[in-house]
C-alpha cells in the first residue's frame, strides 16, 4: 500500500480532495462508475483543469439540475433537523447564504420572526403540496434523466419560495434522508468493501458533529434530498479515489482555517462553522487560524481528514513519487490549492522518525506507585518510560517522569499519567529521532533458541541479546541469566 501526505495550506474541502486525488492518478472511470452505481440522481460531474494564481490544478464540480454553479461543499448539505435551521456550505471560501447563491437577488427573501431559527423551506411552505402564482410542477424533476425541464434548487438544493403569494398547486417531493438512508445508498453501490467502509465512516463523523451542534441524537439528523447529493458525491468520491490509489497510510499537515463569519440559513456564524469546530475538537485535529477572510475548512473536508489521517505533520523524510493539486473555488492572494503527495517509504525512513516526549515532575509518589504508572504507560503503547531523581522547589526530592511515544498515542499516554500519578500538568514536545534500523532474529545456541536484536546504521552494526528471550531460557534451564548472556556472546550468531 502507498502513503499519502495532504498539505492543507489553503484548507480542505470534499471537492478539493477528490480533485487532488484525481490529479494524483486516481482512475476517473472508476470514480464515475462507482458514483453512477449509487441510487442518487439529480446531478452531473464536471472534471476539468483550471489555474489558480497561474498554477494548473484539477477541478471537481458537482452540477445540480440545470444550475451550472460552482461546487457547494455541503455545510453540510442542507440540514433539515425537525424544524431547526440548517446551515449551508458555500463554494470553498465563499460565505454566501444559500438563497443568495441560488438567485443572486432578494426577490424571495424570508425573514424569520425575531429570535426564531426556522428552517426556510418549512417557514415558506409548511407543507408538501403548496401553491405559488403559476403552474410549475416539480414532482418529476430528475436531472439529465427524464428529458424534461431541469429545475435548480439553488446551489445547495435550497428552494425557498417566501415573500410572495402562493396561488397555485406546486407538488414537491422534498424527501429528507437520514443517516441510515445514506448508509443504505452507500451499501447498495457497486463499490469495494474498503470504499464503502471509509465513506460510511466519514458520514458518521459528519452526522455526529451535526447532532452535537443541534443537540439531538444522530438518528434525528436529516439531510435534504437535493442538498445531500453534493455530500454523497464528495464523500463517496473521496473514498473511491483513496481505495483506487491503494492508500494505506495518510499524513496530514495542520489545517489552515480562515477568519470572520459565514452566513448560514440560520444566521451568521463564526468561522469555523459549528460542525467543523466539533470535528476538529473531537478528533484532535491541529489547526492554524489565518487572517484570510472566509471559510477554508469545510465540515466534509474536516471529516475526511478525521477519518483517514494516521499522523499529523509531515513525515521526517519522504520520497515523493507524484504530486496532485486540487483547486478550491474561490481565489485568494495565494493559490487556493490542496496539494496531495503520493510518497513512498525510503531507506531513510528506517533511520528517522518522530516521537512525542512527555515529561512531568512528581514529589509525592512512592517507588511502587511510580512502578505501576510505568506499567500502565507501557500497556498504553509507550515506546519507553523512565524516571530520574530530581530535587524540586523547597529542596524536596522527587522524580522527573519521561515518556516517549508515537505522536498519535500522546493523548492516551497523557491520560494514563493523569490517571495513575499525582501530576496535574505535563510538558510535551514532538522531537525528531535518528535511530539504528532494527531486526529481530531467532538463533540457535548450545543452550537453546535465543532472540537477537540486530541493529545497523549504514556500515555500522550491533547485535544484542533480547532480555525476555534470555530470561525465558535461563528459567527453563535453571541457570543464571549471566550464563545465558555469556554463551550468547561467545558463540557466533549467524
Amino acid at each position: 500500500m502507498k502513503e499519502l501526505y495532504l498539505e492543507c495550506q489553503s484548507g480542505i474541502s470534499g471537492d478539493m480532495t477528490v480533485a487532488a486525488l484525481l490529479d494524483l492518478g486516481a482512475d476517473e472511470g472508476v470514480l464515475r462508475r462507482g458514483l453512477a452505481s449509487l441510487s442518487v440522481d439529480g446531478y452531473a460531474l464536471r472534471i476539468s483543469r483550471v489555474k489558480k494564481q497561474g498554477i494548473e490544478a484539477a477541478d471537481f464540480d458537482v452540477i445540480l439540475e440545470e444550475g451550472e454553479h460552482p461546487h457547494g461543499h455541503v455545510h453540510h448539505v442542507e440540514r433539515h433537523i425537525h424544524g431547526q435551521a440548517h446551515s449551508y456550505e458555500a463554494p470553498h471560501g465563499e460565505d454566501v447564504h444559500p438563497h443568495e447563491a441560488a438567485h443572486g437577488h432578494e426577490d424571495h427573501s424570508y425573514e424569520a420572526p425575531h429570535g426564531e431559527n426556522i428552517h426556510p423551506y418549512e417557514a415558506a411552505h409548511g407543507h408538501e403540496d403548496h401553491s405559488h402564482g403559476e403552474s410549475h410542477s416539480h414532482g418529476e424533476d430528475r436531472l439529465f434523466a427524464d428529458g424534461g425541464h431541469h429545475h435548480s434548487h439553488g446551489e445547495e438544493g435550497v428552494h425557498v419560495h417566501a415573500g410572495h403569494e402562493h396561488g397555485h398547486t406546486h407538488p414537491h417531493s422534498h424527501v429528507h434522508r437520514g443517516l441510515a438512508d445514506i448508509l443504505a445508498i452507500i451499501e447498495g453501490g457497486d463499490l469495494s468493501c474498503r470504499a464503502k467502509a471509509l465513506a460510511a465512516k466519514i458520514f458518521h463523523i459528519v452526522a455526529q458533529a451535526e447532532s452535537k451542534a443541534h443537540g439531538m441524537p444522530v438518528e434525528e439528523v436529516h439531510f435534504h434530498e437535493v442538498g445531500a447529493v453534493d455530500s454523497i458525491v464528495d464523500i463517496v468520491g473521496a473514498a473511491i479515489c483513496l481505495d483506487n490509489l491503494d492508500i494505506g497510510r495518510v499524513w496530514c499537515s495542520p489545517l489552515c482555517e480562515g477568519t470572520g463569519t459565514v452566513r448560514c440559513a440560520h444566521g451568521i456564524m463564526p468561522v469555523p462553522a459549528p460542525a467543523t469546530a466539533n470535528i476538529l475538537a473531537e478528533h484532535h485535529i491541529p489547526v492554524r487560524l489565518t487572517d484570510t477572510e472566509g471559510e477554508r475548512v469545510t465540515p466534509t473536508g474536516a471529516a475526511i481528514v478525521a477519518a483517514v489521517t494516521d499522523h499529523f505533520g509531515a513525515p521526517a523524510y519522504m520520497r515523493v513519487k507524484k504530486v496532485g493539486l486540487g483547486a478550491g473555488k474561490r481565489d485568494y492572494p495565494a493559490a487556493n490549492l490542496l496539494r496531495a503527495y503520493l510518497i513512498e517509504s525510503g531507506e531513510e525512513d528506517a533511520y528517522h522518525d518522530e516521537v512525542e516526549v512527555i515529561t512531568t515532575d512528581l514529589d509525592d509518589m512512592t517507588g511502587e506507585q511510580m512502578g505501576y504508572a510505568m506499567e500502565r504507560l507501557f500497556a498504553a503503547g509507550a515506546k519507553d518510560v523512565h524516571y530520574t531523581p530530581v530535587f524540586m522547589k523547597k529542596n524536596r526530592p522527587g522524580y522527573c517522569l519521561t515518556v516517549l511515544c508515537a505522536p498519535e498515542l500522546h493523548e492516551e499516554c497523557i491520560r494514563e499519567i493523569f490517571k495513575n500519578t499525582s501530576a496535574i500538568g505535563v510538558r510535551h514536545v514532538l522531537q525528531k529521532r535518528t535511530k539504528m534500523k532494527r531486526d529481530l532474529q531467532d538463533v540457535e545456541t548450545k543452550l537453546g533458541n535465543i532472540t537477537i536484536k540486530r541493529c545497523e546504521y549504514g556500515e555500522i552494526s550491533k547485535e544484542t541479546v533480547e532480555y525476555e528471550s534470555a530470561k525465558k531460557l535461563a528459567d527453563a534451564k535453571n541457570i543464571p541469566l549471566d550464563e545465558v548472556f555469556r554463551v550468547a556472546k561467545s558463540e557466533p550468531l549467524a
